[in-house]
């Protein structure tokens, strides 16, 4: 039985850890465009080729949105296959961030 992988992606973190990495300062997620189909498909590309032997089974995009999901995130959605859910404002809530799975085929 083959070993799988899977890829998680805080897209909250990703926004703002990776534009102080790339950019030397933290930018506003408005600030920063990121081709996150693209991205993740390169993620996905670059861990198999590191685990040659093992199979990749999906991937989940986490990102929260409040009331609306902004432009970003419906562009995200669109590039990838899309489970959503909404951040509670109640702790007893399910669904707290809205996750977006890929798989590959």
């Amino acid at each position: 039985m083959a070993n799988r992988l899977s890829i998680f992606v805080d897209a909250g973190y990703l926004f703002k850890q990776g534009a102080g990495a790339i950019f030397g300062e933290k930018l506003s997620r408005r600030e920063v465009h990121l081709n996150a189909g693209r991205f993740v498909s390169d993620l996905a590309t670059w861990l198999c080729d590191m685990y040659p032997n093992e199979e990749l089974l999906r991937a989940y995009w986490y990102d929260g949105a409040k009331n609306v999901p902004s432009t970003d995130q419906l562009n995200v959605a669109a590039s990838l296959s899309s489970r959503c859910a909404w951040v509670a404002s109640t702790p007893r809530a399910s669904g707290r961030g809205l996750a977006h799975s890929w798989s590959r085929t």
